[in-house]
């Protein structure tokens, strides 16, 4: 199984996507700016006994990390300077 990267868009409630992913992948991890959706998502993550998905406040711009996969759902449109963060990702 891959690593896989999720940003969250924006309010993006309880981290639909990273959860549904987490299925198919040894470990996903959402990000978003909002820690009422950070903090849902969790809720929800640990409701439904998914141990794979991991949450942090974090902007899209700052990720070190090199991931497999990169979703920037409903996010790149938002962002600054889009291609530098395609450039990273």
């Amino acid at each position: 199984l891959m690593s896989v990267h999720f940003p969250l868009k924006r309010y993006s409630g309880a981290g639909r996507l990273p959860l549904m992913w987490a299925r198919y992948a040894s470990d996903v991890h959402g990000f978003d700016l909002s820690e009422n959706a950070i903090d849902l998502a969790k809720i929800v993550a640990k409701l439904s006994g998914i141990e794979n998905v991991f949450f942090e406040m974090r902007p899209a711009e700052s990720f070190p990390e090199k991931y497999n996969i990169v979703l920037l759902s409903e996010v790149i449109e938002h962002l600054n300077n889009p291609m530098e963060i395609l450039r990273i990702s």
